[in-house]
Protein backbone atom coordinates (compact mmCIF):
# COMPACT_ATOMS: atom_id res chain seq x y z
CA UNK A 1 0.00 0.00 0.00
CA UNK A 2 0.91 3.58 -1.28
CA UNK A 3 1.64 6.14 1.62
CA UNK A 4 0.39 9.46 -0.27
CA UNK A 5 0.96 11.46 2.33
CA UNK A 6 4.51 10.54 2.95
CA UNK A 7 4.70 11.55 -0.89
CA UNK A 8 2.58 14.53 -0.60
CA UNK A 9 5.46 15.94 1.78
CA UNK A 10 8.28 14.61 0.22
CA UNK A 11 7.04 16.93 -2.82
CA UNK A 12 6.22 19.86 -0.47
CA UNK A 13 9.44 19.80 0.77
CA UNK A 14 11.34 22.87 0.02
CA UNK A 15 15.20 22.61 -1.34
CA UNK A 16 17.58 25.40 -0.42
CA UNK A 17 21.15 26.26 0.76
CA UNK A 18 22.69 28.62 1.80
CA UNK A 19 25.82 30.19 0.25
CA UNK A 20 28.28 31.74 2.01
CA UNK A 21 30.61 34.18 0.56
CA UNK A 22 34.13 34.98 2.02
CA UNK A 23 35.77 38.25 2.28
CA UNK A 24 37.64 37.76 -0.99
CA UNK A 25 35.04 36.86 -2.65
CA UNK A 26 32.80 40.13 -1.73
CA UNK A 27 31.93 41.01 -5.54
CA UNK A 28 29.82 37.90 -5.91
CA UNK A 29 26.41 39.23 -5.37
CA UNK A 30 27.24 42.06 -7.61
CA UNK A 31 28.30 39.39 -10.90
CA UNK A 32 25.20 37.21 -9.32
CA UNK A 33 22.82 40.76 -9.44
CA UNK A 34 24.13 41.45 -13.22
CA UNK A 35 23.90 38.28 -14.53
CA UNK A 36 20.47 38.35 -13.13
CA UNK A 37 19.36 41.01 -14.78
CA UNK A 38 21.24 39.90 -18.09
CA UNK A 39 19.60 36.45 -18.27
CA UNK A 40 16.14 38.18 -16.86
CA UNK A 41 16.38 34.94 -14.40
CA UNK A 42 16.00 34.97 -10.17
CA UNK A 43 19.40 34.76 -8.75
CA UNK A 44 18.94 31.08 -8.09
CA UNK A 45 18.18 30.62 -11.61
CA UNK A 46 21.39 32.45 -12.45
CA UNK A 47 23.36 30.38 -10.18
CA UNK A 48 22.10 27.21 -11.70
CA UNK A 49 22.63 28.21 -15.63
CA UNK A 50 26.37 29.64 -14.54
CA UNK A 51 26.66 25.39 -12.99
CA UNK A 52 24.79 23.77 -15.61
CA UNK A 53 27.03 26.03 -18.48
CA UNK A 54 30.56 25.14 -17.01
CA UNK A 55 31.18 21.49 -18.45
CA UNK A 56 30.63 23.19 -22.06
CA UNK A 57 32.82 26.68 -21.57
CA UNK A 58 35.68 24.31 -19.72
CA UNK A 59 35.43 21.45 -23.31
CA UNK A 60 35.66 24.96 -25.06
CA UNK A 61 38.64 25.76 -23.41
CA UNK A 62 40.46 22.95 -24.35
CA UNK A 63 39.36 22.59 -27.17
CA UNK A 64 41.00 25.83 -27.85
CA UNK A 65 43.95 25.09 -26.04
CA UNK A 66 44.35 22.13 -28.13
CA UNK A 67 44.32 24.35 -31.33
CA UNK A 68 46.81 26.52 -29.66
CA UNK A 69 49.49 23.47 -29.68
CA UNK A 70 48.11 22.41 -33.22
CA UNK A 71 46.52 19.00 -31.85
CA UNK A 72 43.25 19.13 -34.00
Amino acid sequence: MLDTHNQKKDKDKIRSFCLSISKRNTDIPEVIDEYSEILNLTKADTICQIIREYPTLKNKERFREMQAMGLS
